[in-house]
């Protein structure tokens, strides 16, 4: 067998060999590793502060030094409403109230007056409807005016006024028993008649003889004379209206006596039917005129007189009222309107203001003596209503215009001061429409 070949270098240095390749390879890695650079990475943590508690004053707390007035809201009151044709009858007795002094809190908190039980009375609060013009109250005062101009043809006549007549008393008729009311007639002048010296209930007793009352004032008659009108008209029954004094009211003519009369039974609505405002006032002095302007007016009176007798007579002949005229001035100026009568009188007229502080003064001063009702426990707590009839305005002279106007002027002023509503009523078709609008509701 021949000997293999001769082992080179490697051959023969086998283990050295691989020492000397494993010291290389580690110092190739220490190089490589040497040229790595280490890098630190600092994370700064921002500067945080700490806050320090430091004690302050403390200041006593102030009192409200401006005192607040907290206004409290009243309740509502029920109002119970009434309609003509839903009559509300409680069978009380008929029964005129008596003069009840020294009680307060109304009529309901009185009990059993004159053994008639009318404790009751106080819980109605009736809302009542008069030509449009509405109120509430348990005492109900109505004037009514009775003077000539009420049924002068451009105020629709003798027809015009039954109409009103009617109505007031339909309103009557509807209302609830529990209510208190009276009725006041009036004219030009102190001539005035009360149906009643005290509040009676809405019994059917008192209200046919208040019908029986009323129906007669102005009403057609046979043979009617043109004078044939006023508070003489009135049908049995009735009572002089008191005249209650108070500065400075000197003149107690027209309504003036029964608002005051009114304000002392401390009514809570106070109705006045009428044409206008009235002459009120009284006298400070007359400056007669010269004999010759006497002497003329009263030829004028003498003409005018003639003219009136002459109508009345056609009028009777075709079976007609007669013209209403009153007065020496009315009857000259209805024929004669420029005519200027003689002389000047001087008056301290009473306006609105003077007539509703007189009023009011009244019923202040008999507050406390009279019984208060669920709207007058307070002496200013009532409401003074108008309705005007007034003439067609195509009918009138601008004179006559003038004082229509001014007329009109103090009504409503008076209302606004007292707390009330006011309505015209112009004409006897307005009348009619009116009257009939409320016949349709029955």
């Amino acid at each position: 067998m021949q000997k293999s070949a001769k082992k080179g270098f490697l051959g023969r240095h086998a283990k050295s060999s691989a020492l000397a390749v494993s010291l290389v390879f580690h110092a190739i890695l220490i190089v490589v590793a040497a040229s790595f650079v280490a890098v630190k990475v600092v994370l700064k943590n921002n500067a945080q502060f700490e806050a320090k508690q430091i004690e302050r004053p403390k200041m006593p707390i102030k009192k409200l030094q401006v005192p607040v007035k907290v206004q409290r809201k009243p309740k509502p009151r029920l109002r119970k409403q009434i309609t003509v044709k839903s009559r509300i009858d409680r069978k009380m007795p008929d029964i005129k109230m008596p003069e009840v002094t020294g009680v307060r809190g109304g009529l309901g908190s009185v009990g059993n007056v004159g053994g008639y039980g009318v404790g009751g009375v106080g819980f109605s609060l009736p809302e009542i409807n008069i030509f449009g013009v509405k109120s509430h109250g348990e005492k109900i005062f109505i004037m009514l005016d009775a003077r000539a101009e009420m049924m002068y043809d451009e105020m629709g006549g003798i027809a015009a006024y039954t109409l009103i007549k009617q109505e007031l008393i339909r309103i009557l008729e509807g209302l609830p028993s529990t209510v208190l009311f009276n009725v006041a007639v009036f004219q030009k002048g102190n001539r005035q008649r009360v149906f009643s010296s005290s509040w009676v209930n809405a019994s059917k007793k008192n209200l046919e003889t208040v019908k029986k009352w009323i129906e007669p004032l102005n009403a057609v008659s046979a043979g009617m004379g043109d004078r044939d009108f006023g508070i003489k008209t009135l049908g049995p029954g009735g009572e002089a209206v008191e005249e209650i004094h108070v500065d400075p009211i000197q003149s107690y003519g027209d309504w003036v006596a029964p608002a005051l009369m009114a304000m002392k039974q401390q009514a809570d609505s106070v109705y006045l039917l009428t044409c206008a405002w009235g002459n009120l006032g009284h006298r400070l002095g007359t400056r007669g005129g010269t004999d010759a302007e006497k002497r003329k007016w009263d030829a004028l009176y003498a003409k005018a007189k003639k003219k009136l007798d002459q109508d009345n007579a056609q009028r009777r002949k075709h079976g007609q009222p007669p013209r209403i005229l009153s007065g020496r001035m009315s009857i000259i100026k209805a024929y004669y309107p420029n005519a200027k009568p003689p002389g000047k009188v001087s008056m301290f007229a009473y306006t609105p203001k003077v007539i509703a502080t007189a009023m009011n003064s009244v019923r202040r001063q008999y507050a406390s003596g009279t019984p208060a009702s669920g709207l007058s426990k307070k002496p200013g707590k009532y409401s003074f209503n108008v309705v005007q009839f007034v003439a067609r305005p195509s009918s009138l002279t601008e004179r006559q215009k003038f004082w229509e106007e001014r007329s009109r002027d103090n009504l409503k002023q008076m209302v606004n001061l007292c707390h009330g509503q006011y309505q015209s009523i112009s004409g006897l078709e307005a009348i009619q429409s009116y009257v009939g609008k409320e016949e349709a509701k029955k």
